[in-house]
């Protein structure tokens, strides 16, 4: 699948936050895959939660990418190879 940012919809979130942090990396992902965004963020996450049981481990990305879309932040588009 293929990341399209969704020019209509405006992204304002509480500065810091974890959806500000991954809104800001999935956006430099605008036509790639989700699969480049994934290896990105395991390398290198926007934001790691500092309590609770993901305490310093890396969120799930679907869970990221699926609420972005689902909230009309981007469109997933099917990768035409």
């Amino acid at each position: 699948m293929v990341i399209r940012l969704n020019k209509k919809t405006k992204a304002s979130f509480r500065v810091g936050s974890a959806r500000e942090a991954y809104y800001n990396a999935i956006s430099k992902f605008d036509g790639k895959t989700v699969d480049e965004f994934r290896k990105n963020c395991e390398a290198s996450p926007p934001s790691v939660p500092g309590k609770g049981k993901l305490k310093d481990k890396v969120e799930p990305i679907n869970g990221w990418v699926s609420w972005f879309a689902r909230n009309k932040y981007i469109d997933l588009v099917a990768d035409k190879k």
